[in-house]
């Protein structure tokens, strides 16, 4: 499993900036699936605004990728969300 980009004491080489934005977060989520062998990436979905296509972005940009590993079945993306009984700010 791998889960998005932990604080690094370099900037990841994969990345253009220090602020890693969504687009790269999606570029990122393939890196792990077909460079490093990670069958499931946890997608931060907590306290930020989401990326609603991910799925879009992944699938549409890395089809050569995707038809062969598919996504829900061989691979997965979970998303990581609040707990509203543990952090009632993020309750919706």
């Amino acid at each position: 499993m791998s889960t998005q980009h932990p604080d690094n004491v370099n900037v990841p080489s994969w990345s253009e900036s220090e602020v890693i934005d969504g687009n790269t977060e999606v570029f990122e989520a393939a890196h792990a699936f077909k460079d490093l062998g990670c069958q499931e990436v946890m997608w931060d979905a907590e306290g930020k605004d989401v990326d609603t296509r991910v799925v879009r972005k992944l699938l549409s940009k890395h089809w050569d990728y995707f038809a062969n590993h598919v996504l829900g079945e061989d691979v997965f993306l979970t998303y990581r969300i609040p707990n509203p009984s543990i952090e009632p700010v993020e309750k919706k």
